[in-house]
């Protein structure tokens, strides 16, 4: 049985959800000649989850609930202070923001051992991120 999210409503979410319930009242309609086909318990499931769903995308996760976890190749204790200014000067970042010019395409990239999800480069020491970007990007032939 899967958990449910923990959700947490702000004290101005609560008042507004808890005025929905009293009145019975959705965006004023409570006059309305509409009748409303969901009673308060119904009400509270659909609010309850579309919350619960707001707050799921909104963390980044997948259908099942489940964070996605980016792969961090940032470990500054395995980068000399050589590379680390190196790093610095190329811009390197964990994560390309430029669309098919990823450290894993660039011709200066060093594939990951076996067993390893970081790469290397060979500009500088230490753990490359596959999905990284740095100015010295150059394609890789094919």
């Amino acid at each position: 049985m899967r958990e449910k999210p923990h959700v947490t409503l702000s004290v101005l979410e609560r008042k507004q959800l808890t005025s929905i319930v009293e009145n019975g009242s959705i965006f004023g309609m409570k006059n309305s000649t509409i009748t409303p086909s969901l009673n308060r318990r119904e009400a509270l499931n659909v609010i309850g989850a579309s919350v619960a769903f707001t707050a799921a995308i909104s963390q980044g996760s997948t259908a099942f609930g489940e964070e996605k976890k980016a792969l961090d190749c940032s470990s500054s204790d395995k980068i000399d202070k050589g590379s680390q200014q190196m790093r610095m000067a190329l811009q390197y970042v964990e994560a390309s923001k430029k669309k098919g010019q990823e450290c894993d395409a660039c011709m200066q990239w060093i594939a990951p051992e076996k067993d390893k999800n970081c790469g290397g480069c060979k500009l500088f020491t230490g753990p490359v991120n596959p999905k990284g970007y740095c100015l010295s990007f150059a394609a890789a032939k094919k």
